[in-house]
């Protein structure tokens, strides 16, 4: 009889141990892979750096604005360059030409530079 008390003990010593094993298993699995474990947080850090750069830059572009719009109250060639290169305004008796951007429109077309050529 004390055999099987002692082996009925170790019994529940292993299955205690198994049991204990399992649930330390899982409570690891549950912090690394969770909805708050440790990928999670490491997904939330490179977000949280993401989002610091965006709004570093917006600071930045924000503060240019600023300077630009601060320029263009209080300094008048500033407000005259700006005028010319974005509303094309030109004092009086200036000529503004405005040439294509495209590199192929800056070529004239053969057939015509041929023509120009047979007939002097």
């Amino acid at each position: 009889m004390m055999k099987e008390g002692a082996e009925k003990s170790e019994r529940m010593q292993r299955g205690l141990v198994l049991g204990l094993a399992l649930f330390c298993a899982a409570l690891t699995a549950h912090s690394i892979f969770g909805t708050d474990g440790w990928l999670a947080l490491r997904r939330q850090k490179g977000e949280y750096q993401s989002l610091r750069k965006q709004i570093r830059q917006l600071r930045d572009e924000n503060s240019a604005l600023e300077n630009q719009i601060h320029n263009l109250q209080t300094n008048p060639k500033a407000i005259e360059h700006y005028a010319r290169a974005h509303m094309h305004l030109a004092r009086p008796r200036e000529i503004i030409l405005t040439l294509p951007k495209d590199s192929k429109e800056l070529q004239p077309d053969a057939a015509a530079h041929a023509s120009a050529r047979a007939n002097p």
